[in-house]
């Protein structure tokens, strides 16, 4: 979706919402990631699900793409000197 169009049909609360309902991922092209949080809304990033940046000047798109598929993003705040992640792997 171009991002005008994130701009302007996803303005209000419920739209993004609704946009947030409908999507698994959201994957970003690299050089716009910094100006996507204030199009998204907080709804995206107080549930954790943060764009996925992707380059999309690689000569091999198709892998670009899967790698950004199958990224996992760890929030990370800045409350003490450790994180954990728990780490699995999905079978089937």
């Amino acid at each position: 979706m171009p991002m005008r169009q994130l701009r302007v049909e996803y303005k209000e609360f419920e739209a993004k919402n609704q946009l947030f309902n409908r999507v698994d991922k959201v994957l970003v092209d690299d050089r716009i990631i910094r100006l996507i949080p204030q199009f998204l809304g907080g709804i995206f990033y107080k549930k954790k699900k943060f764009p996925v940046p992707v380059k999309l000047t690689k000569k091999n798109l198709q892998d670009e793409i899967n790698r950004c598929i199958n990224t996992v993003v760890m929030p990370l705040n800045n409350h003490g000197s450790c994180a954990t992640c728990p780490v699995g792997k999905k079978t089937g």
